[in-house]
């Protein structure tokens, strides 16, 4: 009497999910891979249910599954530390842009100091940006990094530009204001010869 060829139940549907599993470890691929094996992990379990003897593998669906939520978890971590990075390193980029807009600033007024021998007697950074421009740069900042206006005190002998920073990310303390100063003495006038006394002229001609 013929019989038919007992075969082995396969497992591939089921080991293709614990290989999804493996590559949701890798952070680019976690989203990716953890949709494709949830999906394929429903068809294998639907598989392993209604054909039992053609197909098996729970352990492996099982598997799959862990290392997917453990590879999302680690993607949500790294996604954490690096959102975070970027906030920061946005902030500093900010910082830098305020300290380069206080040194234009200052440069227009040094500009101004070397044309009229002192600096002008003025105070706010409006009123300043509109007698530096355009004689004396083509553009004078207004405002610093984070949006805010740059203030600025100026007399003839010296001047002082300042900003004040919001606090960095994840603090609520503010830090010390950027302040950028110089203080400039005319040097004095020289001093005006005497004149020679006529009596000495007459012995020296004699």
């Amino acid at each position: 009497m013929f019989r038919p060829r007992q075969t082995e139940p396969r497992t591939l549907p089921a080991s293709l999910t614990l290989w999804l599993g493996v590559l949701s470890l890798i952070p680019l691929l976690a989203p990716a891979a953890t949709v494709l094996a949830c999906a394929n992990a429903v068809l294998s379990a639907f598989l392993c249910g209604r054909y039992p003897e053609k197909f098996t593998g729970k352990g492996r669906i099982t598997a799959g599954l862990l290392l997917c939520a453990l590879g999302m978890l680690l993607f949500g971590a790294e996604a954490t530390l690096f959102f975070r990075w970027k906030v920061h390193q946005a902030y500093d980029q900010r910082t830098l842009v305020s300290r380069t807009r206080l040194a234009a600033a200052a440069e227009g007024l040094e500009r101004y100091r070397e044309a009229r021998g002192a600096y002008p007697e003025i105070s706010g950074i409006y009123a300043l940006k509109a007698l530096l421009e355009p004689g004396f740069v083509l553009e004078c900042p207004a405002l610093d990094g984070f949006g805010g206006a740059l203030s600025v005190e100026s007399t003839a002998e010296g001047y002082r530009l300042w900003c004040r920073p919001p606090p960095p990310p994840g603090s609520s303390t503010a830090p010390e204001p950027m302040i950028l100063e110089r203080h400039f003495q005319p040097s004095p006038p020289p001093p005006v010869p005497e004149p020679a006394p006529e009596g000495g002229e007459a012995g020296a001609g004699a």
